[in-house]
């Protein structure tokens, strides 16, 4: 990624390149600014100045290039600066804002072609990154997977599910108690309950209550039979049935 080259400075007198004090140039907003120009309105990269002799001053910056992954292919635009290839939306985001972004610049609308200021953004969670036999591996927060979870099977965001979890006062909307379900040493959170038939989300349940109306494939005739049958024989003194003949 660009934010910082080395230069090496050439000796005039003796031709020669003089590698030992190789000169670093901080690429910072003010020295790309001097190079590239950017209209954030319409996402065009403009050279400035001449980066080599094939390129003229005042022709488009940067060609697009696919980029393969076990997912898809996709194009994304690059400019090459100082000899060194990055990504456009990355210098886009340096001049306007005045920094290198720390993460990877995402598309809002998802076309990686639309380099608009108003259609880039930066990842809403940090990405975990570790190694693991010499390669760096990259893993989704579990809040992360949870927001995207959330999006993806009800059509709700996180903050959306934080609202209805303030409202229910983080218990069960069925038995009024908090999930007690533990995953990895931590309580398991709440299940978003909806109606299998409209797809329409009522409440958040515990695991428990969740699985009750699961099983009961929710049917009020069924749980109603259910606290009936309990009812009744709770009422009873002994709590147990005398077997018949018929039933030994």
């Amino acid at each position: 990624m660009l934010a910082e080259v080395s230069i090496i400075e050439h000796d005039a007198a003796s031709n020669q390149g003089t590698e030992s004090m190789p000169k670093k140039i901080e690429m910072t907003r003010e020295y790309v600014a001097e190079w590239i120009g950017y209209d954030p309105l319409s996402g065009k990269f403009t050279w400035l100045k001449a980066p080599a002799r094939a390129i003229r001053a005042g022709s488009e910056a940067g060609s697009m290039k696919s980029v393969t992954t076990t997912a898809s292919k996709r194009f994304y635009r690059y400019i090459v600066f100082q000899g060194v290839d990055t990504p456009a939306a990355r210098v886009a985001w340096l001049l306007h804002y005045g920094e290198w972004p720390s993460v990877p610049v995402q598309f809002i609308d998802g076309d990686s072609a639309n380099l608009r200021i108003d259609n880039l953004k930066l990842p809403r969670f940090p990405t975990a990154k570790s190694m693991k036999d010499g390669r760096r591996v990259y893993k989704m927060p579990l809040e992360q997977q949870r927001h995207y979870g959330l999006k993806r099977y009800y059509g709700m965001t996180g903050e959306q599910y934080g609202s209805m979890m303030a409202e229910q006062k983080g218990v069960c909307a069925i038995c009024q108690k908090p999930e007690t379900a533990i995953f990895k040493g931590t309580p398991k959170v709440m299940h978003v309950d909806h109606c299998h038939t409209t797809n329409r989300i009522r409440a958040l349940l515990c695991g428990s209550c969740n699985g009750m109306l699961g099983l009961a494939k929710d049917s009020p005739e069924t749980l109603r039979a259910a606290a009936d049958y309990i009812e009744k024989y709770a009422a009873l003194a002994d709590n147990v049935v005398a077997l018949t003949k018929k039933d030994a």
